[in-house]
Formats: structure tokens, sequence, C-alpha cells
């Protein structure tokens, strides 16, 4: 008999353990054992033995035989959620403070940081053409993208309109053809 396994095993390292938490979850609250993981006061319904014996199989088949080993005396699934919470649960605050240091130091193109760049970003990609454009919107300084977006996009159409009136026949063209 093949076990399905719906996602990665958590290893011994805890790494994706993240990820493997909010798997597990959708996992459980999609199988109705949600409740499982969380102390009797906290559930909403009545957690049954069957209940704790599905949330168990399916824990022990999404943990690495080495995770299965050293917590096989557990066998209340709420318990097996805190201990591991308790083990891996602080790459959270090591994570995210390592992931924003990250971001903040990113750099793009020629830019020192990803806030310069999205300063910038939006006025560079205009063409060479369309310098009045981009010192108007440089001048009016947005503060809100939509707003910006908005703008270009009026613009955008007022110019399609410029461009087609300016293609189209001239008013004496039609003169000198009638007469």
């Amino acid at each position: 008999m093949s076990i399905k396994i719906d996602f990665p095993i958590l290893d011994a390292a805890g790494k994706k353990y993240l990820d493997w938490t909010q798997d597990i979850q959708n996992h459980l609250d999609a199988q109705c054992l949600f409740d499982v993981i969380y102390e009797k006061d906290d559930c909403e319904v009545e957690v049954t033995c069957e209940m704790n014996s599905k949330a168990m199989i399916f824990f022990c088949h999404h943990l690495s035989d080495m995770m299965q080993f050293e917590f096989i005396a557990i066998t209340a699934p709420n318990t097996l959620w805190d201990s591991l919470k308790e083990r891996f649960d602080h790459q959270k605050t090591i994570w995210i403070a390592e992931a924003c240091q990250d971001w903040i130091s990113l750099r793009f193109q020629d830019f020192a940081s990803v806030i310069a760049y999205n300063a910038e970003k939006n006025y560079t990609t205009f063409s060479s053409s369309d310098n009045l454009l981009k010192k108007k919107y440089r001048h009016s300084k947005f503060v809100t993208f939509p707003k910006l977006i908005t703008q270009s996009l009026l613009d955008e159409k007022n110019k399609i309109v410029l461009m087609r009136n300016s293609t189209s026949r001239h008013v004496w063209d039609k003169c000198n053809s009638n007469g």
C-alpha cells in the first residue's frame, strides 16, 4: 500500500517549516481535523479519538523518519504540534528579519536601493519623445501609484486623439477639393 504525500515532508533541520505548517493547517482544515492541533478549551468542535488518530497518521506521513523517531512517544496531535512549534517556530523571526534586510539592501540595475528604483521606475519607462509628460509627472509629485496610472492613461488617450486628428484631412484640403 503506497501512501500519498500531499506536500514535502518536514526534515530534522526544519527546512521549509513555515511552508510545511501552512500546508498542514490547510490539509487538516480540508479534512475537518483542524481542531486537533489546539487545546481542548480552544476547540470549536469536540475532538474524537478517531480525529486524533487520523491527524497523527497524517502528521507521520509528512515527517521525516528521523523526526518520527524523535517524537515517537507523542500520541496527541496537539502535543506534537506544540513540540514542533517550540522547536522550529523561531525561524519565523529569523527569516522575516533576514528577508527585510535583504529587501532593503537589494539593488536593481544602477539604483542604490529598491526604494530609489521604485521612485524612478515610473518616470524612466517613458520614451524620449515623451519628455514633456515625464517632466509633468515628476513635478506633479504623485503620492499613490493609482493616481499616477490614472493620469498616465488619460494622457495616453489624449495623445491618441491628437495623433488621430493630426493625421486626418485638414480643413483647407476639404475646401480645395470642392472648388
